[in-house]
């Protein structure tokens, strides 16, 4: 278990923010991951988003938060796909995301920033081991853009 600064850890629950960020890839659909800079899970691959700051709405924290983080901007719409405050997501400490899906189709390449070291593709089939709840995140926006009927009839069988 990677060691976490005592200064970082924090007792009361706080609103954190995450972006799936989808485009075409050539063989396969992709999704935008960032790599950390800083512990919890430094030098993993997870998907943009931090902590809400004061006056945003959680909508207006993600979209700012892929900017720093990756340099893309999306101006179509984002979609919510769910709120994630499953107890031990953060080992810092009690954390909810609120978590919203959209689609890129620009063409400017991401860059890492602000936290993040690295901002790349990464096709779906294929992903490098993520941090935090990123992958339950990615399974539930997968079950989300299939559709409600496609999603309900794939958890049955």
């Amino acid at each position: 278990m990677e060691y976490i600064d005592p200064k970082y850890c924090f007792t009361e629950l706080r609103i954190t923010v995450d972006t799936v960020l989808i485009r075409r890839g050539r063989e396969a659909s992709e999704v935008l991951l960032i790599q950390r800079v800083y512990t919890p899970y430094k030098d993993r691959w997870c998907l943009p988003g931090g902590f809400l700051d004061p006056g945003e709405t959680p909508e207006q924290g993600a979209r700012r938060e892929l900017e720093e983080e990756t340099g893309l901007v999306v101006d179509g719409l984002y979609h919510y796909l769910g709120y994630f405050d499953t107890p031990g997501r953060d080992p810092r400490g009690p954390t909810a995301s609120y978590v919203y899906y959209a689609f890129y189709e620009g063409t400017k390449s991401p860059k890492g920033g602000d936290d993040a070291r690295h901002a790349a593709w990464h096709d779906v089939r294929s992903l490098p081991a993520l941090g935090f709840d990123h992958g339950d995140i990615l399974g539930a926006a997968e079950l989300a853009m299939r559709g409600p009927a496609r999603a309900y009839a794939s958890l049955l069988l």
